[in-house]
């Protein structure tokens, strides 16, 4: 309950202006002695203002007056120290939220961009925030969980309006980037415009300033009453809008606290809000950083931006940050998201944090593309994450691990980071991964190589990467991983190049002779294993970028693709058939790029008759998902020449798919197997791969016979139906027994399962290869060539 307040009255105030004459004091020397830590009490003192009473009468006695001389006691309603009553809270909330206006204009109207030079306006940037009602961190998980299906893992999303609305008292937790500040600073503008909550008076505080008061015996009280008072509003009005339950209190950053001021903070924040109970509370945090609990505050999560919330910021971003107008930006924005759509999960993956969204979209927005070498985004943002974030915020974090460089920490991550990928973990446990980093730190110079000591520095220096820079994670209970798999991937390539090729000294650029190159030891096992596991052609595609020279390990690929089919007899034929085929391509574009079209072709048609001639097979929508879906797999042809599409053999390829796969699938399933077939048919006689061509002429016309033994009129049509009902069982079994004859006449290969699996990784490793040569890796225009030219050719001898 607020205090009655006295005033001088005017011959009070002409006894003590003439006593503090006489002492040759300051207002400041008054404002010690009484123990206030401002002046503004003193001034309004002498200007006969209203001032607390116990104030009042200290500064009397000081004087050497008598209070009750001096004072003009009226009575009245109790108010303030500027005479306003406090009586009535309504009025005294729009009075604050007036006054208080600007400086949350001033404080949250704006935010500051990475590498944009100027402010932009909230307002103009902000996509609606979702939350994650319990943490992910807090479900207790096994690795099992983490294995399957990782949608099931999520709790729902939720409007973090809705939760502010819901709970008093709240904690918001985020990774570093993930729009917490932005929120807060949302909710103190709207707040303040009366957008919601307008019967509190907001005030936004950034914990990084104020902690540094607390150790200084600062109140958080005292801190808000303080920028308050510069607004014009007073201490007494300050308690009475707490007392009541006027305020929303938003503490920004308590992960940006130095840890020697922490424990202090967090006790103060606890005593205040339990001493102020009544008001709403929301304090950001990142997720690592919140070691304790607060009584009666509800923690929940900053969720990742969905495709949603990444199409409304891309607007925004490229209407707001260029300075485009709302056409151009537009147009930009929806460029940017059909081009992001279309990336591999690594780009992608960053897209669903804010903060690296933004780098998404200022690398997009010079060029409206992405840089060609996309390591070049990924070092960004691992840079964004270590340092760069911190320092242009101007915040320094407690080194509470073992004093290694950023240098030493890039390392350290990129062991880890390739034993994790090795495994196939993207979540792992501590216990795991400790001893390789116990073993890591037991190599640094002037290292405890006590196992115990090892064992707490390693657990340390976990947390305070978890909690500096964010790329570790904890997942759930003693679980942890990479915040991002981006960073995992480029992490396993820079520890691969930091182990090595061996180049001889008759290597040349020029040259792709075997015996010039050779893997260290490190290297040895990822190339022969993994060649062929497409989870590595990420690592293989960011390898070749960041290599100062990719042509010796460009090298080393070439050799492991050719020898993939070399001991397969039936595939090395398959081969030389195919090259034998591409030689009747009219047209004349590049000749590998010849022989992947026809490699592809042949394999999907012979993929598809296979399935057609199997008459197990007859009630099944044709075709079903193939190892060699055609449309995908031209684009690697494609790759190779772009020009290859604007020739009629391409043309007439795309349009043979496309009308295979609209039918009527109203028709009877045998009558459709009847079309199918002869259509896949037509396309291999025209290109010319059916094996042995005068076995699929006679299928063909085996096929138009038994055509011809049905009903000129429509399916549908009533007299085919009467038709059909009487003969077309009969009808059916003769087209069984026509598949039956021909599927194991010769037509097509009849590949095993294992040799159609060493086809599509074959083809896939090609393709590979071909990405890395057009990545804008180092390599010069000559081993480019080889490489190309002799790319899906016949290795050793095939007779």
């Amino acid at each position: 309950m607020a205090k009655r307040s006295f005033q001088a009255s005017l011959e009070g105030i002409k006894q003590a202006k003439q006593a503090f004459a006489s002492k040759g004091w300051t207002q400041a020397d008054l404002a010690r002695e009484i123990g206030i830590k401002t002046r503004q009490p003193i001034g309004r003192f002498f200007a006969g203002q209203p001032v607390d009473r116990q104030v009042f009468i200290e500064l009397c006695f000081l004087l050497g007056l008598n209070w009750q001389e001096i004072a003009e006691i009226t009575n009245g309603a109790v108010t303030d120290e500027e005479g306003i009553s406090l009586d009535n809270v309504d009025a005294l909330v729009e009075r604050a939220r007036s006054q208080y206006g600007e400086k949350i204009e001033h404080q949250c109207g704006t935010l500051r961009l990475l590498d944009v030079a100027y402010p932009v306006n909230l307002e103009d940037i902000y996509v609606e925030v979702k939350i994650l009602e319990q943490p992910i961190p807090r479900k207790w998980l096994e690795l099992s969980d983490w294995l399957s299906n990782s949608e099931k893992r999520l709790p729902e999303r939720v409007s973090a309006l809705e939760a502010v609305a819901k709970y008093n008292k709240l904690i918001l937790l985020g990774k570093p980037g993930s729009g917490k500040t932005t929120f807060l600073q949302y909710l103190a503008r709207a707040c303040q415009r009366g957008e919601l909550q307008d019967s509190l008076v907001p005030i936004f505080m950034r914990l990084k300033d104020f902690g540094e008061d607390t150790s200084n015996g600062i109140s958080l009280l005292e801190y808000i009453s303080q920028e308050l008072e510069i607004c014009g509003i007073g201490a007494k009005e300050v308690e009475k809008l707490l007392e009541s339950g006027r305020m929303l209190i938003l503490l920004d950053g308590l992960d940006e606290v130095r840890q020697k001021d922490r424990d202090a903070l967090g006790q103060e924040i606890r005593a205040f809000s339990q001493r102020y109970y009544k008001n709403k509370y929301a304090i950001a945090t990142r997720t690592a950083a919140c070691n304790y609990q607060l009584e009666n505050f509800v923690e929940v999560e900053i969720a990742d931006f969905n495709t949603q919330q990444i199409a409304v910021f891309a607007k925004k971003w490229f209407v707001t940050v260029p300075k485009n107008n709302q056409q151009e930006g537009i147009a930009k924005a929806s460029a940017f998201i059909e081009k992001l759509n279309l990336e591999g999960d690594l780009i992608r993956e960053l897209a669903a944090t804010p903060l690296l969204l933004h780098l998404l979209c200022l690398a997009f927005d010079a060029k409206v593309k992405f840089p060609r070498q996309r390591s070049k985004i990924y070092r960004e943002a691992l840079d964004i994450m270590l340092c760069r974030w911190d320092a242009v915020r101007g915040i320094q974090r407690d080194e509470t691990a073992p004093n290694l460089s950023l240098a030493g920490k890039i390392k350290l991550l990129s062991y880890l980071a390739a034993i994790a990928f090795e495994r196939g973990d993207c979540v792992f446990e501590i216990a795991k991964i400790q001893p390789d980093i116990a073993e890591y730190l037991r190599q640094l110079p002037d290292a405890d190589t006590d196992p115990e000591a090892l064992e707490v520095a390693s657990l340390a220096l976990v947390k305070s990467i978890e909690e500096k820079h964010g790329l570790l994670v904890w997942r759930s209970h003693n679980m942890y991983a990479f915040s991002h798999q981006t960073f995992l991937v480029y992490l396993t390539a820079k520890q691969i190049a930091n182990a090595g090729l061996t180049v001889g000294a008759g290597f040349t650029n020029q040259s792709l002779e075997p015996g010039n190159i050779s893997l260290n030891p490190p290297l040895q096992a990822t190339f022969s294993t993994n060649i062929t596991d497409k989870r590595w052609h990420s690592v293989f595609l960011t390898l070749v970028e960041i290599l100062p020279n990719a042509a010796p390990l460009l090298q080393i690929m070439k050799q492991q693709i050719d020898g993939l089919l070399a001991k397969d007899e039936t595939l090395q034929h398959f081969l030389k058939w195919v090259i034998q085929k591409s030689w009747s391509f009219q047209e004349n574009p590049k000749i590998a790029a010849v022989r992947a079209f026809y490699f592809s072709l042949a394999c999907v048609l012979d993929s598809y008759l296979d399935f057609a001639l199997n008459t197990t097979n007859l009630e099944i929508k044709f075709p079903p998902l193939p190892d060699f879906p055609l449309p995908l797999d031209l684009n690697f042809a494609q790759k190779l020449d772009s020009n290859l599409a604007l020739t009629p053999n391409f043309n007439f390829a795309i349009e043979f798919e496309r009308e295979l796969r609209t039918p009527d699938d109203k028709i009877y399933p045998a009558l459709k197997r009847l079309w199918e077939l002869e259509l896949i048919l037509s396309c291999v006689l025209n290109f010319d791969l059916a094996r042995k061509r005068d076995l699929a002429l006679e299928l063909q016309n085996s096929l138009q016979q038994l055509k011809a033994k049905l009903p000129q009129e429509a399916e549908n049509s009533e007299s085919f139906q009467t038709w059909w009902q009487g003969n077309g069982q009969t009808w059916i079994e003769e087209l069984k027994a026509l598949l039956i004859a021909h599927h194991h006449a010769g037509h097509h290969w009849q590949f095993s399962h294992q040799q159609k699996q060493l086809l599509k990784q074959y083809y896939d490793a090609n393709q590979l290869l071909v990405d890395c040569l057009n990545s804008g890796c180092e390599v010069t225009e000559g081993v480019r060539q080889q490489i190309e030219e002799t790319l899906l050719l016949v290795i050793g001898n095939c007779s």
